[in-house]
């Protein structure tokens, strides 16, 4: 995954918080941290997120990811 760094404007208290929450999990930077805390609130993908729909196909993903016009079908 290519890094790139961002700065977020954070009260001195969240980030004694965070401080906290690295050493208790022993992580080494403050974005596992964030990971973690979100890892669960936060889906990574919404394909697949209804339960009464079929699975997309890997056609399905390619086309929605790349195609700027999503009414185009793959052939």
């Amino acid at each position: 995954m290519a890094s790139s760094v961002v700065i977020i404007k954070i009260e001195k208290t969240t980030l004694q918080l965070l401080e906290e929450l690295r050493e208790e999990t022993k992580s080494k930077t403050f974005d596992e941290v964030i990971r973690e805390l979100t890892k669960n609130r936060v889906p990574r993908s919404m394909f697949g997120a209804h339960p009464e729909m079929s699975s997309f196909t890997a056609k399905d993903e390619f086309c929605f990811h790349t195609r700027k016009d999503r009414n185009y079908r793959f052939e």
